[in-house]
Parts: C-alpha cells; structure tokens; sequence
C-alpha cells in the first residue's frame, strides 16, 4: 500500500492533468447542455431587466434632484424679490 501510495505521489503532475482534463471534458458537455443553456439565458435575462429597472430608477431619481433644485432655485429669487 505505501509502495502504490509512493508511486502516485511520483506521478501527481500526471494525476493533476488528467484530472484537469476529465474536469474539462465534464464541464463542457455540462455547458452544452439545453437545461443549463436555458438558465443562463434566463438568468441573463433578469440580469439586464434588472440592470434596465435600476438605470430607470436612477434616471427618476436625478430628475427628480433637478426638479428639488431648479424650485430652491426659484425660491431663492422669489425671497430676494420679495425683500
């Protein structure tokens, strides 16, 4: 049993590429799978509907600050108008 578990350590670059190889070759039959195509097209899909909804938040938002600031600003010249 130590004679084998020695031999392997002697080979462990050659275990770490053929690993390194079934793990590609597993990861891309997994990829080109239709079920995990169809999740990352989903999940993409809420990403970008997310990202469009937070860009559209963001634009109100800032109108809105101009909005605030343009009337503060048509205050002001009221209150200096009015002295």
């Amino acid at each position: 049993m130590k004679k084998t578990l020695n031999q392997i350590i002697e080979h462990k670059n050659l275990l770490f590429f053929v690993g390194g190889a079934v793990t590609a070759l597993a990861a891309k039959k997994i990829i080109e799978s239709d079920k995990v195509k169809n999740f990352a097209v989903k999940t993409a899909a809420k990403v970008m509907q997310f990202q469009d909804e937070a860009n559209e938040t963001l634009l109100n938002i800032k109108e809105d600050a101009e909005d605030i600031k343009n009337d503060a600003i048509d205050a002001k010249k009221k209150t200096i108008q009015n002295k």
